[in-house]
Parts: structure tokens; C-alpha cells; sequence
């Protein structure tokens, strides 16, 4: 993964629990870095072992720890400039998720080795959609969710997201429902 990801993680362990947890959280992980490099490709395992630190440290579990990190990505993201890029997708919730998978393609020209998810997303009907994931990296469905409700914040959405299916319970892949409120006009 790139280091704007580890720095994310960084930045949202920091400001939530201050530099001495998070200088504990990197010890746990077994990281020397003092800081990360946003646009360096660090191993898949560098992120997992930060997470599974910050889980072990605090004594929370695995899916709250990515989800809250999946919603605060975001805002994380756009705060780097990324926001216009994203805006560019999607002007509400409802386009965005049409474009999801565009985004990623998209991402892909500035970050020349990302290894983005496939996403598809199909619409039941106006105010709900089914999201199906496909990533090579295994465990991330929480991380999902949180990007799901972080997008909602983005665009002052009331978000509900419904795991249907998860690959680490023998499915294909993940697929979420979301629910959204009705346009009102």
C-alpha cells in the first residue's frame, strides 16, 4: 500500500489517542519508520500490522478500528487535495457510487502501483444499492463500511449499510446494501 495510507493511520491514532499511544501502536508493529512517505509503496503488511497494534492497544476490535479509519479516510483524502478528484465522481452520494470503480481507474494514473478493489455498484431501486467488492486483500470489509459512511458525511447523506455477503464466509466477494433517504426536491 502507499505510504498515505500508513500516514492516514498515523494521523487519525495521533489525534485521537496522542504520540504516546501511537509510538507505542508503532513499536507493537514492529515499525522503525518515524514517518511515512506518501507516495512510497510500503508492503500490504506494514497497514495490517499498524492496525492489529492500534486494535491490540486500545482492546478493540478489528472492525471498529477499520471502520472508524474507513470513515475518517476521507475526510483524510480530501484534506490532501484529493477533494476535487473526488467531487469530480460525484456531486452526491447517489453518483458517486455509480463511479466508483471510474475513481479507482482513475487513481490508478496518479498512483502508478496501486492495486485498487473492483467495485461495481447496481441500483435496486432510488434509494438503495448493492455494492459488490472485489479486492486480493483479505479483511478489509469493515474498512469498506466506513468509506461508505465517511462518503455519506461527505455529502450529508444519512448512509445505512447492510454487509450482505463477506468473502471470509466462502462468498464470491463482499456486497453491501445502502440504503439511502429519498431525494427530496
Amino acid at each position: 500500500m502507499y505510504g498515505m495510507v500508513n500516514k492516514a493511520v498515523q494521523t487519525l491514532d495521533i489525534a485521537q489517542h496522542g504520540q504516546p499511544v501511537w509510538d507505542r501502536v508503532r513499536e507493537r508493529a514492529g515499525i522503525k519508520e518515524v514517518a511515512f512517505v506518501a507516495m512510497q509503496t510500503y508492503p500490504d503488511e506494514v497497514t495490517y500490522n499498524l492496525v492489529g497494534a492500534i486494535c491490540a492497544e486500545l482492546n478493540a476490535p478489528a472492525e471498529v478500528v477499520l471502520e472508524l479509519f474507513g470513515e475518517s479516510w476521507v475526510a483524510y483524502a480530501s484534506g490532501q487535495g484529493y477533494s476535487v478528484m473526488l467531487d469530480f465522481f460525484g456531486k452526491d452520494m447517489r453518483s458517486l457510487l455509480r463511479n466508483l470503480d471510474a475513481l479507482h481507474t482513475r487513481l490508478k494514473t496518479v498512483f502508478p502501483h496501486l492495486k485498487p478493489p473492483q467495485l461495481g455498484c447496481e441500483k435496486i431501486d432510488e434509494n438503495r444499492f448493492r455494492l459488490h467488492y472485489r479486492s486480493e486483500r483479505p479483511g478489509l470489509t469493515h474498512f469498506v463500511v466506513g468509506l461508505l459512511r465517511g462518503m455519506g458525511k461527505r455529502f450529508a447523506t444519512p448512509v445505512t449499510i447492510t454487509i450482505e455477503q463477506r468473502k471470509q464466509d466462502g462468498a464470491d466477494h463482499d456486497t453491501f446494501l445502502i440504503d439511502l433517504p429519498p431525494v427530496t426536491t
